[in-house]
């Protein structure tokens, strides 16, 4: 005798149809995946109204909540990626795993120097939104 299912809620059935619409709308049309899932186009239209709502509502939270202090994460891990890098150089008896990190260390210091260039532009949003900014 098989197992019988319990229907799915229809908040279920909803949530499910939003993943799917949040990965098929960066390669497909509302129309075509409305084709593709057999729902209408005013459905899919509120799907992606809905997740575009969802995303801003986070981006507004990280930004007041979080975005300063993952940025300072971030910038940290960068100095400690590159610390580990020169001692590797440093120890490093061959010329070509040397001349690999030497490679590894400058992209280090573009990628630190890129995240800086982007503080500006942080901190005025974070002000723009009402938080303090504290870097």
């Amino acid at each position: 005798m098989a197992a019988e299912q319990t229907p799915k809620k229809h908040s279920d059935e909803i949530r499910e149809r939003r993943e799917k619409v949040a990965e098929l709308i960066k390669f497909k049309t509302e129309s075509e995946i409305a084709e593709d899932l057999n729902c209408s186009l005013v459905t899919i239209a509120r799907d992606v109204a809905f997740l575009k709502q969802a995303a801003q509502h986070w981006l507004d939270d990280l930004a007041a909540n979080g975005f300063i202090f993952e940025y300072k994460t971030a910038l940290d891990e960068l100095k400690e990626n590159r610390t580990g890098l020169k001692n590797l150089y440093e120890n490093a008896t061959d010329p070509f795993e040397k001349r690999i990190l030497l490679k590894d260390i400058d992209a280090n210091i573009l990628s630190y120097i890129k995240l800086l260039s982007e503080a500006p532009t942080v901190l005025a949003f974070k002000r723009k939104t009402g938080g303090a900014a504290n870097v």
